[in-house]
Order: structure tokens, then sequence, then C-alpha cells
């Protein structure tokens, strides 16, 4: 099993756990082993994996969950920043000549 490319951690993550469920008999090692193998190698977190070296399964697991709540707050954070510009009268419309309407 692979991450797809530009697939979320989220994402793998959830469709590889309810891969797991299927799977009867494996190790917390495999399913170590098998869920790095699987990440894109072009990630940020590929290479945060490979500096951090996280020791076991649910070390991986702790560390994806840091990932993935950092996202969503600095998602939530950049949306509400837009929200506050908007509100004062800002739009995201540009004008003819590329330049932002007030």
């Amino acid at each position: 099993m692979r991450q797809w490319k530009n697939e979320s951690l989220k994402s793998y993550l959830a469709r590889f756990t309810e891969e797991m469920h299927n799977c009867k008999n494996i190790t917390e090692v495999e399913m170590f082993t098998t869920f790095k193998e699987g990440l894109d190698v072009g990630s940020m977190f590929w290479r945060d994996v490979r500096n951090w070296k996280p020791r076991d399964y649910n070390a991986l697991v702790d560390l994806i969950n840091e990932e993935i709540i950092s996202k969503e707050m600095a998602r939530a954070r950049d949306n509400h920043a837009q929200q506050c510009y908007n509100h004062r009268g800002h739009t995201n419309v540009k004008s003819t000549d590329g330049r932002p309407r007030h």
C-alpha cells in the first residue's frame, strides 16, 4: 500500500488503518515497516520520519497525529485571517490590472 501523490497524511493513515483491520496476524513491526515504506518519498513528512526515526508504530502514529493537528491548526489560522481580511471590506477579487480591489 502506498500514499498517493498529493494525498494527505490523514487520508493515507485512514486508508492504511482500514486495510490493516482486514489483515490477520499482522505484527506491529510489519505495520510500522509497511506504513513507512508506503509514504510518498517526496513529502516533507517522509523526510521528518527519516530524520526523527520513530522507534515503533505507536511513536510513528504519535508523530503523524502531531503533523495532522499542526496542518489543521495552520489551515484554521489561515482561514480565520482571510475571514478577518474580508470582513474589513477587502476581497480576493482582482481588478483588470491584476491588483486586488477594495
